[in-house]
This record gives structure tokens, sequence and C-alpha cells, in this order.
């Protein structure tokens, strides 16, 4: 997720520098192609984040309640087994 807010930063960081370079100092096409790619990170970025903080939140709560129905822990070690395995991974005990 924070790879995301890099990609948001280090775009408006580009697209800023661009910006103000082609204002100030007389342009070259090149300048163009730089500000498209600041501008294309910080959209690619932003659009990421939101949609990692929107969708990790809905997929969390139902992975915990998936979980509860299809996982099964050994009583002897406590490790996690899906309710389908008959003997423990780990100690060998009969589920």
């Amino acid at each position: 997720m924070l790879q995301y807010l890099a990609y948001t930063v280090i775009g408006a960081g580009i697209t800023a520098y661009t910006y103000y370079v082609t204002r100030s100092v007389n342009t070259k096409p090149a300048m163009y192609l730089f500000f498209l790619i600041g501008f294309s990170l910080t959209v690619y970025g932003a659009y990421r984040f939101m949609r990692s903080i929107i969708f990790n939140a809905s997929a969390d709560a139902q992975n915990d309640k998936a979980e509860d129905d299809t996982v099964i822990r050994c009583s002897n070690c406590g490790v996690k087994h899906y309710t389908t395995s008959n003997y423990c991974h780990k100690c060998g005990t009969k589920l």
C-alpha cells in the first residue's frame, strides 16, 4: 500500500518540477513527456492507493468470516487446518 503512495508523491514531484521548468525556460518537447510520465504516476498511485484502502477493508472482513467456516485447529498443537483434513500436518493427531 505504501508503494502506491510513493508513486503518487514521486509523480506529483515530477509533474510539479516539469511544470515549473516549462513555464520558466524555453520548453523542449521532451519536457512534455516527463510531465505526462509524472502525471500518469500521480494518477496511477492515487487510484491504486484508494483502491487498496477500499477493497482491503471489505476483503479482510470477508476473509475472517470465511476462515471461521473452513478452518479448524488441532486440539494438540493448535495449527490451523481445512475442515477436509483428517490428521494434523504438524503433529499427526486425528482431527
